[in-house]
């Protein structure tokens, strides 16, 4: 039958932004101001496998970036669920980050509480996998450089279970961008040199007609681009249609190729979502890359770009 297009065409523009990396400028930080989240991990002092206490902080951290600052804000159980009489003025308190030389002291919010998923079962604790409850938020503002270190050494009195200060190496890995900072436009503190940059995707879906509904991420982080190896990225698209519209599907198509561009020189990258037809709803993955071929003799510095997405509701 002759399908009939009942919405005009709903286009997604991805912004992305990209940057090489030269391993001798690795010190230098060029991230965009924003919000970001990372993935936590407190070790063993100077050792490469977990402290005893990692289970009790939430694995996902959040990070604002402003200018030369960023601000790491990772969240500890609090109560913990198997002491829940210990630690009543905070699990964790005397908190300091050692950068370079410098101590930063944390900042610490024991009213807020926000619930979040617990990262382990230990039975000690009492926490489960998954489970979401009360936190203690644990805040240090030190220079965004400090993000390109492998670790950063942490020391903190911990009041359940050891009553004792005790030293940590905090991890941080995954700096992934959730929302860049309005006028960032994906080049705060650009100079010609800066090379320690990610690239990123951020994608707006126009309003949807209540049939169904459209997510594509808002921020997808490739972290440093490599030069020797190609660099890929997975993303999910997924649509939601409402039950009760057979007679109808969502058709998505996105370009497969696109530039990133810096002054007069340009990156090719790949786009592998190509035009995808959801007759109900689900999850579709697909995958930037940019060749580390393409790297080659490119000019250091922030690399700009945008990519669409044409987004169509079709009936019979």
């Amino acid at each position: 039958m002759k399908l009939k297009k009942i919405l005009a065409t709903v286009v997604a523009a991805a912004l992305l932004a990209g940057n090489m990396t030269i391993p001798s400028f690795a010190e230098q930080v060029g991230r965009v101001d924003g919000a970001y989240t990372a993935k936590l991990t407190m070790l063993q002092k100077g050792k490469t496998s977990p402290s005893m206490c990692d289970p009790l902080f939430v694995e996902k951290a959040d990070v604002t970036i402003s200018g030369n600052d960023a601000v790491i804000r990772s969240y500890v159980a609090f109560p913990v669920p198997g002491f829940p009489t210990d630690g009543a003025d905070g699990t964790v308190k005397d908190v300091k980050l050692s950068y370079q030389g410098q101590s930063y002291e944390a900042e610490l919010d024991l009213e807020t509480k926000p619930l979040k998923p617990m990262k382990k079962t230990v039975s000690m604790f009492g926490t489960t996998e998954g489970e979401e409850i009360s936190t203690e938020i644990v805040s240090f503002t030190v220079p965004k450089a400090a993000l390109e270190e492998t670790v950063l050494p942490v020391s903190a009195y911990v009041g359940v279970v050891m009553h004792s200060n005790v030293s940590f190496d905090m991890k941080l890995e995954d700096l992934t961008l959730v929302k860049a900072a309005e006028g960032s436009g994906g080049e705060s503190g650009q100079t010609e040199d800066k090379n320690n940059r990610s690239l990123t995707v951020r994608a707006t879906v126009a309003a949807t007609p209540s049939a169904y509904t459209v997510t594509i991420p808002e921020a997808i982080s490739m972290g440093e681009l490599d030069l020797k190896q190609d660099n890929e990225k997975n993303y999910d698209v997924k649509v939601d249609i409402e039950a009760g519209n057979d007679d109808g599907y969502v058709k998505i198509s996105a370009a497969e190729k696109g530039d990133l561009k810096a002054g007069g020189s340009s990156i090719a990258f790949t786009n592998s979502f190509g035009t995808r037809e959801f007759r109900q709803s689900g999850t579709e993955s697909a995958t930037l890359s940019v060749l580390a071929k393409e790297l080659k003799n490119k000019k250091p510095g922030d690399y700009t770009g945008t990519t669409v997405f044409h987004i169509e509701y079709l009936t019979k």
